[in-house]
């Protein structure tokens, strides 16, 4: 059985800036992924909020320069009558950013700062002795139990159905989840750089359903997009919605998939410590990726 001072659950940003923090204070520290990659899937459109502190420019100041696709300069809104409606974002210290490149850039960091990083390896619980949590379970032979002073759950949104705070009695289970698409598209027509759109309205073939799909321009020739389904994207490259000469012509480069509670829950969680456990970003219910690398951040100091 390894034994560790801090067990990092998740190497999205929360994960891996907890891990960075706490490797650089000294602590023998572990960050689990269980994908085998580390960015992917993607699970955000990649829009790093500003804040009037000016901390992400401060954040993408110590990354590569690929990591930033420009600052963003506004929110666009469709409706589903194709009215328009722009919320300005210039300024405000606001970016788009390589998510993929992002994560990876961060978990670099951290493993620089120290920290071991194991890919593939999924936390299926956490150990205890009494109300104090000591380690955490896996679903590998070679780290079947992990012994460790602390546990930082990082694991992204999907926890909350029934992962690490449900389970520490942190928070109750969200019951559904909605799962889609991001996509890497070429040939999207009248998409500005700086500008992300979010197009609204019933595109799925349940008519009173109403969604939203976002896109993004990375560069002249390529874009990136949410959906729910292939099957919603093939209706609105054909279709007669406002976006769908947008994509006329759009052809698939890149698929990744990513999940999100239907049931959000409006804040943070109330509670987001026992002993020996943190939690982190979004499996504490942080609402952007900003603040989750925040809160990781501040969860490794401790």
């Amino acid at each position: 059985m390894k034994d560790y001072d801090v067990i990092v659950v998740g190497a999205g940003p929360a994960g891996s800036a907890a891990a960075k923090a706490s490797a650089e204070r000294g602590a023998k520290t572990l960050l689990l992924e269980e994908h085998r990659a580390i960015g992917i899937p993607r699970h955000c459109s990649g829009l790093l909020n500003g804040t009037r502190s000016g901390i992400s420019g401060e954040i993408l100041l110590t990354m590569d320069p690929k990591v930033n696709l420009g600052e963003a300069k506004v929110r666009r809104i469709y409706s589903p009558r194709g009215r328009t409606f722009d919320i300005p974002l210039e300024g405000k210290g606001a970016y788009l950013v390589d998510r993929a490149l992002f994560d990876q850039h961060l978990a670099g960091q951290a493993a620089e700062a120290g920290a071991e990083i194991q890919l593939n390896t999924k936390v299926a619980g956490l150990l205890t002795d009494g109300q104090q949590v000591s380690g955490a379970t896996t679903n590998t032979k070679a780290m079947a139990e992990i012994q460790g002073k602390v546990v930082i759950a990082a694991d992204g949104i999907k926890s909350l159905l029934g992962g690490i705070p449900v389970q520490a009695g942190l928070s109750e289970r969200v019951k559904d989840v909605n799962s889609g698409l991001t996509m890497l598209l070429f040939n999207v027509r009248d998409v500005d750089m700086g500008v992300q759109e979010l197009h609204v309205g019933a595109f799925g073939s349940n008519r009173h359903y109403v969604g939203w799909i976002w896109l993004e321009r990375i560069d002249a020739y390529t874009c990136l997009a949410g959906f729910d389904t292939i099957e919603d994207f093939k209706r609105c490259k054909t279709g007669h919605y406002p976006l769908s000469r947008k994509l006329k012509d759009a052809v698939i480069a890149r698929l990744t998939g990513f999940a999100q509670p239907l049931t959000v829950l409006p804040q943070s969680l109330p509670k987001k410590v026992k002993p020996g456990l943190i939690l982190a970003g979004a499996a504490a219910n942080f609402p952007s990726f900003l603040l989750g690398l925040l809160s990781g951040r501040y969860a490794g100091e401790v």
